[in-house]
């Protein structure tokens, strides 16, 4: 309450006020979510990067984002009039999607196998 008050005029009726902090606070949790997944997602991500799998990584995000985050914010928002908290949810879900597909590819093993730099041919 303290750090978001500190975002709100305090000229604001009382009754507004109330209703920006249970907003936010709600999003906070929602936030704190996003950035504990995303780290494990980039953790994810950063192995598979390092040993070559940048193609699956770009198909990955293109993927995720239409199905989890561009289409269902598009449509839920702008035809439903669903909000803010289903905005948000679009996010939280498109990250636990991305690190969901992240983590079962590394699990997969078949990053082991790929070479960044090819292997000098014997001669």
């Amino acid at each position: 309450e303290k750090i978001i008050s500190l975002f709100i005029p305090s000229d604001n009726p009382p009754a507004y006020y109330l209703e920006l902090l249970t907003l936010t606070t709600h999003l906070l949790y929602i936030v704190s979510a996003y950035l504990i997944l995303d780290s494990l997602y980039m953790v994810f991500t950063g192995a598979l990067k390092g040993a070559g799998d940048n193609k699956f990584i770009m198909y990955c995000i293109a993927a995720t984002s239409l199905i989890f985050l561009i289409i269902p914010c598009y449509v839920g928002v702008l035809h439903y009039n669903m909000g803010i908290y289903f905005a948000w949810f679009c996010i939280l879900t498109f990250v636990i999607a991305l690190f969901a597909v992240s983590a079962f590819r590394f699990q997969q093993g078949k990053w082991q196998d790929m070479l960044v730099i090819e292997r000098e041919s014997e001669k």
